[in-house]
């Protein structure tokens, strides 16, 4: 998949280009399966254009699973065949693709059972673990507000969290609140019924859109911590100064993260999913050429899990 301008959806088509060849310490992956991230979105819509800059095609595609075609020259830990997925982090984008080559270290092993589109669904959820476990240190007995609870990061996270002991709170659409439930939320609200202030106090505070922290972060009981993975796009800079100037209160402060994982990470992703404590959550399964259907469905808001796009 590819674009030759900044805009909508529309302005995705698939092209060719030639087959890539993996690099020392690279692994080549035959994609089986992507899903739609919204941090791809704004790159295709120009509003990370600062980072992505003018040089076109440009590509999607941020996370993946597949089976591994080939290796380059030193590359370890993972084998010609294994069932495999990753997270192209901050190299850019480019898994909505046929092939891609990616660093060994960047790729886990899939579990056994777990079909290879479903598990596209989870490779993001290596976020959620590093929210939650890493950043938080969320612990048995806790309250735990995930904010965007039916997305991709967040349904994981009510996932986790319920795995890691905390009493969960998902705020999420209306719509989607029996969804969310069902993922182990206790308590599930309509973000649009109640305002902040009349939420909390929470342990934790685990937002996923990146706006009105400040109010979110006022719900934090004392030694509360929040992580957020994501800022206002709208108000990029008040934001990211936001988070910033909150690094004044240590222990206070928001904490921001991008998720990078390596393998093991993915390792105690696939350790989740084999215990019995996260599963894949698709909401709609599209194939590689209607792309930008998966694009335009993501921005019109209300998912359930993921959307996740096969490549056959």
């Amino acid at each position: 998949m590819l674009f030759d301008r900044y805009g909508g959806p529309e302005v995705l088509y698939v092209g060719r280009v030639p087959r890539p060849e993996p690099a020392p310490g690279e692994v080549l992956v035959r994609v089986r399966a992507f899903s739609v991230n919204g941090g791809e979105l704004a790159a295709r819509a120009g509003d990370l254009r600062l980072l992505t800059g003018r040089k076109f095609p440009q590509r999607v595609g941020l996370d993946f699973t597949g089976e591994v075609a080939a290796l380059g020259a030193g590359a370890t830990g993972v084998a010609v065949g294994d069932r495999v997925w990753g997270v192209l982090g901050r190299t850019g984008f480019g898994s909505a693709a046929d092939y891609v080559t990616v660093r060994a270290e960047r790729l886990g092993r899939v579990p056994d059972g777990l079909d290879l589109v479903e598990a596209a669904a989870l490779p993001v959820a290596t976020t959620a673990i590093t929210a939650l476990r890493d950043k938080a240190g969320v612990r048995p007995g806790e309250r735990l507000l995930v904010r965007g609870a039916a997305g991709g990061v967040g349904n994981a996270a009510v996932q986790l969290g319920k795995a890691y002991g905390a009493e969960v709170t998902a705020l999420a659409r209306a719509a989607n609140l029996d969804f969310v439930r069902t993922l182990g939320a206790h308590h599930a609200i309509d973000h649009r019924s109640v305002s902040p202030a009349e939420l909390g106090p929470f342990d934790v505070v685990l937002d996923t859109a990146g706006t009105d922290l400040r109010a979110f972060r006022r719900l934090r009981s004392p030694g509360g911590r929040m992580v957020t993975i994501a800022f206002d796009q709208t108000r990029l800079a008040a934001s990211l100064g936001y988070i910033a100037a909150s690094a004044v209160h240590g222990r206070g402060r928001v904490r921001f993260f991008s998720g990078n994982p390596k393998r093991a990470l993915f390792d105690d992703l696939a350790r989740e999913v084999a215990e019995g404590r996260l599963r894949p959550a698709v909401d709609t399964c599209f194939p590689l050429e209607e792309t930008a259907a998966a694009h335009r469905a993501l921005e019109a808001g209300g998912v359930r899990g993921k959307y996740v796009v096969r490549v056959d």
